[in-house]
């Protein structure tokens, strides 16, 4: 019994030793130097993640109407500017000497148009009077064919009268119907001259409304009210037509411009809602456009804003976009930490329910948004896991807090 006694004192013993030598080896770590959260049910906004950039509402290049030089600039880059506010003047010397040559030719046809109208009259009339004559010589002829054709019939005329009189008729109403269709033909032709003239006037006219507006848009002003975000200041420059000039840009208002990766294409389309984060400030908004073809593996979007984000939108600062999927209700959710890749398996160290120590789980986590990832299985409400990284921890089950 004694030895029985000697031999539990020893096995108790050694175990005190394993105990203490793993309790000792078994690395610890200060509960104040790890980021904690709580999972809790709620509803999960699933998105796919991409990059993009602020850029104006809208933005407006001007570009020089002709090729001149620049005579004198009366704004600066970030000048607000009113619709019509001048921003720059042209040198319009040859423009203008253009402008007044096409008045000149414009003028002139129409004094030719003009010209070609009295004229198509005058020829008109002398052809009508040129018939009246013609039927009154016909009608005379008619006359002398009754009068030749009773005398015969009396015997105080010939046949050889009767027939010239007739012969004389007949050649007189062929004259007639030539005057009748040549006069057909050169009111056709009067016509086709008249709106021939008329078109070169229409073209001329046109040439010079066109001039006019080159010679107004010269003067380089605002379209509408915006900030000259940029200017060709450089007085005495030679521009060419074309060229860019000014650019004006809405800095309260703002849209997105995002790219993507082409497999999550069929999730990005018009209408989808987006949340945008830039810093620390977030905003919401919807897919207004999408490139059809993808360049180099990625599928780019426009996203216009629901709301005015003024206050911390830049243009040309960077946002990260996210494009919801998909709403998960009544979902067991934990912060979003570095290691998540996508739905999967992960291990998870959870504080125990003593709190005196982290126990490492095998969690299966499912769809994630920019800040909650769902959690499938693994994790209770209410427990509390570690968001900071601990992957050089990850041999051990256990860790000791201190």
């Amino acid at each position: 019994m004694i030895r029985y006694a000697k031999a539990a004192a020893v096995v108790v013993a050694v175990a005190l030793v394993v105990w203490g030598i793993t309790a000792v080896s078994r690395p610890s770590i200060k509960r104040s130097d790890l980021r904690m959260a709580e999972a809790k049910v709620t509803t999960i906004e699933t998105t796919v993640s991409s990059t993009g950039t602020i850029v104006p509402a809208f933005e407006e290049i001007i570009t020089s109407p002709i090729s001149s030089r620049i005579i004198e600039v009366y704004s600066k880059a970030g000048d607000r500017l009113e619709a019509g506010t001048p921003i720059m003047r042209l040198d319009l010397d040859a423009t203008q000497a253009d402008f007044e040559g096409m008045v000149d030719s414009r003028d002139m046809k129409q004094l030719e148009l003009e010209q070609l109208r009295l004229s198509n009259i005058t020829s008109n009339n002398d052809l009508e009077m040129r018939i009246r004559v013609k039927e009154m010589e016909l009608d005379r002829m008619r006359v002398n064919v009754q009068n030749e054709r009773y005398l015969d019939s009396l015997g105080s005329g010939t046949g050889d009268q009767v027939r010239q009189a007739e012969l004389d008729y007949e050649k007189t109403r062929l004259e007639l119907d030539q005057l009748r269709q040549q006069s057909e033909n050169e009111r056709a032709n009067s016509e086709m001259r008249y709106q021939s003239k008329q078109l070169e006037l229409n073209i001329a006219q046109r040439n010079l409304s066109q001039q006019q507006r080159m010679l107004q848009d010269a003067l380089l002003r605002s379209p509408r009210s915006a900030v000259l975000t940029s200017v060709v200041d450089n007085i005495g420059q030679t521009v060419g037509k074309g060229e860019r000039l000014a650019t004006i840009a809405d800095l309260s208002h703002f849209r997105a411009q995002g790219e993507i990766a082409d497999m999550h294409a069929a999730k990005v389309q018009p209408g989808a809602g987006v949340i945008i984060k830039a810093g620390k400030n977030m905003g919401r908004g919807r897919v207004s456009t999408v490139t059809p073809q993808s360049s180099n593996g990625m599928i780019k979007y426009t996203v216009a804003l629901d709301e005015d984000s003024a206050s911390y939108l830049r243009s040309g600062l960077k946002a990260d976009i996210y494009v919801l999927s998909n709403v998960i209700d009544d979902a067991v959710a934990i912060p979003n930490i570095s290691q998540y890749t996508g739905p999967g398996l992960y291990q998870i160290y959870v504080l125990s329910k003593d709190g005196s120590e982290l126990e490492q789980r095998n969690v299966n986590l499912g769809s994630a948004n920019y800040d909650l990832i769902e959690v499938v299985s693994g994790i209770s409400p209410g427990e509390t896991i570690v968001t900071s990284d601990l992957s050089k921890y990850k041999a051990n089950k256990t860790l000791k807090l201190k």
